[in-house]
């Protein structure tokens, strides 16, 4: 599914969502940003809750797949 096309994700007026994307695989991708993965990564089990458990819960009332 395109990100664009994602049923979670309301877009502010004129944003791009596909755009958004590409350009955060790009900054992911730069070697001079100081953060490690794993420093991003650090505290995950705390920061998952807040961040993926609403949009399960609403995707599953809404009856549509939340796939892995």
């Amino acid at each position: 599914m395109a990100v664009r096309d994602h049923p979670a994700l309301t877009p502010p007026p004129g944003t791009d969502l596909a755009a958004y994307a590409d350009a955060l695989a790009a900054r992911y991708a730069n070697p001079a940003i100081r953060h490690r993965t794993w420093q991003i990564a650090m505290d995950g089990s705390q920061k998952l809750p807040q961040r993926i458990l609403g949009t399960i819960a609403e995707g599953r009332a809404a009856g549509r797949p939340v796939p892995g």
